[in-house]
C-alpha cells in the first residue's frame, strides 16, 4: 500500500501515475493507492478522472482519493479498498 499526503487535485495524474508503478510491484495481492488530495471532488474534472480510471483498471491498482472536503473516491469504477475475505 502507498499513502501520497497533500497532493492538489491538479497534480493527481502524476501522482497516480507514480503511485501506480510503485505499487504494482509491492508485494501483496490487493495493491491500493491511497491519496489524501487538497481541494474538493468537485474541482476533480473529467480530464484528470478519466486517465486516472483507465490507469487503474489497466494496472489492477485500486486508486482510493480522501479530499478535503470530507468525500472520498475510488477507482476503478466498483473496485473496492479492503480485499474481500475468502473462507
Amino acid at each position: 500500500m502507498i499513502c501520497l499526503k497533500d497532493v492538489n487535485v491538479t497534480n493527481q495524474k502524476s501522482a497516480s501515475r507514480k503511485a501506480t508503478s510503485q505499487s504494482v510491484d509491492a508485494p501483496g495481492e490487493h495493491e491500493i493507492a491511497l491519496t489524501d488530495v487538497k481541494g474538493g471532488q468537485s474541482e476533480l474534472t473529467s480530464e484528470v478522472a478519466q486517465p486516472l480510471e483507465t490507469r487503474a483498471q489497466q494496472s489492477g491498482v485500486t486508486h482510493h482519493l480522501r479530499f478535503s472536503d470530507g468525500t472520498t473516491r475510488t477507482f476503478a469504477e466498483g473496485a473496492s479498498v479492503y480485499p474481500s475475505t475468502k473462507n
